[in-house]
């Protein structure tokens, strides 16, 4: 593993979230400048189309934001040694947009140029997991989110999240009294999502206690949206190569899966140990910085984004054998886990080489043809006062987290499964976005993000031999 993937996410030390090198080492600039200049560079360059004007005013309103703190970082210094300083209340912006509208790009484009020393740019699924570990410190302490909430805003100013999407009661109640602190101290967020504010824990259950934190959340920070007439997907301007996908699955496919793996490491590979969250550990094939899994074994298993960063962290490929269709109802939770694990492999700039059933178009199943919630019980408005963690389990981490004298996992009620509370919300709104993904994560422009020179050269090498070119693409 190296130290730079383990500063990306940083467990131990600042909890999960990703560092700037990082983000500057795969973004667009390392300050200096600021996000308007480096939005017309990037047009300049043909990496972005001009006319859009969703972009502009969202680049725009970074920008002023930008600038606003600049003056107060510049004035931050002299003011607190004349012990006056107050912090001033800049606003932050949350943009929303469907898959492929520039949400990302836009918010590390700021990151990367903002002139602020306490910053942070981390996913939503690392967020919630350091959330997680820190509360789990805490245990039974009383009012442990607030403790959590002073150590963030003592290591951040400014937090950039990526990809917000609120999926149970759990992460609803905590998220809400988080940020209720870290709002009243201060804190400046950067927000991305595919969801409108409005639309965050849609259709989720006791969504009338999250519906404070949607009022704060549109007080605290400007709204645009990326949307635009076209629908436009910016990611799939990027040619499909297809060298990595490979379906359908055929009788040699899993021949083909061998020869990648073999080629690229030049052995046969051992079964690893890989420790996760809080003392979880797991056991997955591989060798040198590749690793291999079936998708039953990482998808229809008990993981969560907690193991997949651990697998992200440990190997810079991912070998994926035999993707089903996830056209059935009944495969809600195996979607909801392999669209976390391309998110986390794709934040992390990981190659995936796979095996599926069909292509990436016609993987996942219309989720508003049915929607189930949660059954049984209903949170009596005084319960989400007394949250904390304990024990081990749940989705976003390994965590059990109590509200008021009921358990529950970050997937719902205790024993409960992901679709019993969540109905098909977040497949509805997440599974275009996984989609998107695996598209990009085909082209040559992805492949050349690879975490490794040598996994560059040598897929370069590979591709030019047409390795796997007896199976279907």
């Amino acid at each position: 593993m190296t130290s730079r993937v383990r500063h990306l996410f940083g467990f131990g030390i600042q909890g999960a979230g990703v560092a700037s090198e990082w983000v500057q080492c795969r973004c667009y600039g390392s300050g200096g400048s600021s996000p308007l200049v480096m939005y017309k560079d990037s047009i300049r360059r043909g990496e972005l189309e001009s006319g859009n004007l969703a972009q502009v005013r969202a680049v725009e309103a970074l920008e002023k934001l930008h600038h606003e703190l600049e003056r107060a970082e510049e004035a931050r210094w002299w003011q607190r040694m004349a012990r006056w300083y107050q912090p001033s209340a800049q606003l932050g912006i949350y943009m929303h947009g469907s898959v492929g509208t520039g949400k990302t790009l836009l918010m590390d484009l700021f990151y990367n140029q903002v002139p602020v020393r306490r910053k942070r740019r981390v996913h939503f699924h690392s967020f919630m997991l350091d959330v997680q570990k820190r509360l789990h410190k805490y245990g039974r302490v009383d009012d442990a989110v607030r403790l959590v909430a002073w150590q963030l805003l003592e290591q951040s100013r400014v937090l950039c999240l990526d990809e917000v999407e609120v999926t149970d009661i759990a992460d609803a109640l905590m998220l809400k009294r988080l940020f209720e602190v870290l709002w009243a101290m201060g804190i400046v967020v950067v927000a991305t999502s595919n969801s409108a504010p409005d639309q965050l824990y849609e259709d989720g259950l006791n969504r009338q206690l999250f519906l404070p934190f949607i009022r704060r959340l549109k007080e605290n920070c400007n709204v645009y949206s990326l949307n635009t007439m076209d629908g436009k997907d910016y990611r799939r301007r990027h040619a499909w190569s297809g060298h990595l996908y490979h379906c359908p699955v055929a009788e040699n496919v899993d021949g083909i899966m061998d020869e990648w793996f073999l080629k690229l490491t030049g052995v046969e590979g051992t079964d690893q140990r890989i420790e996760g969250f809080m003392g979880r550990s797991f056991r997955i094939l591989a060798a040198e910085d590749v690793g291999r899994a079936s998708f039953s074994y990482l998808c229809k298993s008990a993981f969560g984004a907690a193991d997949y960063i651990a697998i992200a962290e440990m190997y810079s490929v991912l070998l994926l054998d035999r993707i089903p269709r996830l056209s059935d109802p009944s495969c809600e939770n195996e979607a909801r886990r392999f669209i976390n694990l391309i998110d986390i492999l794709y934040e992390t700039n990981t190659i995936l080489i796979c095996s599926a059933e069909v292509p990436p178009d016609s993987l996942f199943f219309d989720p508003l043809q049915r929607c189930v919630l949660g059954r049984g019980h209903s949170l009596d408005a005084t319960e989400e006062k007394g949250i904390r963690i304990v024990g081990e389990g749940g989705s976003s981490g390994r965590s059990t987290l109590m509200i008021g004298n009921m358990e529950w996992s970050a997937t719902g009620r205790q024993g409960a499964s992901l679709a019993d509370l969540t109905g098909a919300s977040f497949t509805r709104k997440a599974a275009p976005r996984a989609v998107s993904r695996l598209v990009e994560m085909q082209s040559d422009m992805y492949v050349a993000r690879a975490r490794s020179t040598h996994i560059r050269t040598r897929l370069a090498e590979l591709v030019r031999m047409d390795v796997g070119s007896r199976g279907a693409h």
